[in-house]
């Protein structure tokens, strides 16, 4: 299975989101330590729906936005707390977040350039942002991949044993797999300002684990063994970037890296979907309407 690399213009939305917002580290902390909205949990929600709209803006309209300008008007107070809290964090032995990973290692990194009167350089900055940019990415968890070893494969082949597999599946995304889109239910929590408008997203994760645990059990006939393997990782990777934006207000870095993946993961989907009908439709295997499959030809 491919390696998922977030979208870059994505992840330029995501550092531009928690530069701008700066107390976005500072928000992770007080969110697991009060109840109750903050300024700076305001602060994150106002700028997040920026971010996911832009993601259906054009390219000029994301490389336009003026990254010295946030950069510097956002860097001696903000930095400065990032690092101080990664720096406690990281002393009481407490797991960091992808967003709190993020925030410690750029303002180790812009700290140098200040040290240096650098903070001015248009080339020194633009160097920094690159690099952190790439290790962002270089560095962005990825869904659980699953191996032949894995799967349920059978020796049964046939017709018969084709037909029983397609209904199969087709009876477990039709009675488990979500209707609902875990980004747009992360957008609008963030058009709310709302937290608990992210728990939505809750059964969504349930039914792709659902799904994923029964086919993992589902006996497959060994000639479609492939397809089946690519319909498991196609869920593991919706899984994957379901649980990323469940963390839209408590990791916003991993949320982005998640949203970034989100159209390559339904592409792992949808197309050993595809592939598996297909031949299908070779071997002359047809359904009736009344058949589970058919809702596997409605995901083509």
């Amino acid at each position: 299975m491919a390696v998922f690399y977030p979208d870059r213009k994505t992840i330029l939305i995501a550092i531009v989101c928690i530069i701008v917002v700066g107390g976005t580290y500072i928000y992770v902390e007080r969110q697991q330590n009060q109840s109750g909205y903050s300024q700076t949990e305001a602060a994150t929600a106002e700028n997040g729906p920026s971010a996911v709209s832009a993601l259906s803006g054009t390219t000029s309209d994301i490389v336009s936005y003026d990254w010295k300008k946030q950069f510097i008007s956002s860097s001696t107070g903000a930095f400065t707390a990032v690092g101080a809290n990664a720096a406690q964090r990281s002393a009481s032995d407490q797991p960091l977040t992808f967003t709190a990973q993020f925030g410690r290692d750029f303002f180790t990194k812009y700290a140098l350039l200040q040290q240096n009167n650098l903070e001015n350089d248009d080339v020194a900055v633009k160097n920094l942002i690159n690099q952190s940019m790439t290790e962002f990415i270089a560095g962005a968890p990825q869904p659980k991949t699953y191996t032949t070893s894995d799967i349920a494969s059978t020796k049964e082949s046939g017709d018969a044993a084709d037909r029983i597999y397609a209904n199969a599946v087709g009876a477990l995304f039709s009675m488990y797999a979500p209707r609902d889109n875990a980004a747009i239910i992360a957008g609008d929590a963030l058009d709310q300002k709302d937290p608990k408008g992210a728990e939505k997203i809750d059964p969504v994760i349930v039914g792709y684990q659902t799904v994923l645990k029964k086919l993992l059990t589902l006996p497959v006939p060994g000639a479609l063994a492939q397809y089946h393997l690519g319909i498991v990782n196609g869920v593991s990777s919706m899984l994957f970037v379901t649980e990323g934006m469940r963390q839209v207000f408590s990791d916003p870095a991993q949320s982005m890296v998640a949203l970034g993946m989100y159209g390559t993961a339904q592409d792992a989907l949808r197309q050993p979907i595809t592939e598996l009908t297909g031949y299908l439709r070779e071997q002359g295997i047809t359904f009736s309407g009344s058949e589970p499959a058919v809702v596997l030809l409605s995901i083509e």
